[in-house]
């Protein structure tokens, strides 16, 4: 039996198109975790009351309805980096809170994409001991399809 595809995290990036219609993904810096999307499907009620037996089990049936969810970001904030930057002005900046694409890379080329907007920044550890690293939680809501991409072994 083959050994089973195991992707390796350390090498997984997040990535934003900064420009509508462009084609690259700046990268995030100094991140320290990636979590989501969750990407989840609504069910529709089917229930009926139909039973003799007097016992009710709800049904329920899958909908077309795909919630994409969202992308959980953790950083070692850095109020230089430019990426921490752009982050918290798509929160804060009403000129700026317009959806952008975001991107996931794994670390074999594969990649889940889809637009969205930044609904969270949360910074923590800045405790009195200044034994820790400032940290930042962004979360950013996504809005469109999911886009995944397949790693093409080009050999």
């Amino acid at each position: 039996m083959p050994d089973p595809v195991v992707l390796f995290g350390e090498s997984t990036v997040l990535g934003y198109r900064a420009i509508v219609g462009g084609t690259t993904y700046t990268p995030v810096g100094n991140r320290v975790s990636i979590d989501g999307p969750n990407l989840t499907r609504d069910k529709v009620d089917t229930t009926i009351q139909a039973n003799e037996a007097g016992t009710f089990y709800r049904t329920s049936r899958p909908s077309n309805m795909l919630t994409p969810g969202e992308l959980k970001l953790k950083v070692y904030y850095n109020p230089l980096d430019t990426t921490h930057q752009f982050l918290l002005t798509q929160l804060v900046a009403p000129a700026a809170t317009a959806s952008k694409n975001w991107q996931v890379l794994f670390s074999d080329g594969s990649a889940w994409s889809s637009d969205g907007y930044v609904t969270g920044y949360t910074a923590s550890k800045m405790d009195v001991t200044g034994t820790g690293n400032v940290e930042a939680d962004v979360t950013i809501t996504l809005t469109g399809e999911l886009t995944i991409t397949p790693f093409v072994d080009p050999g």
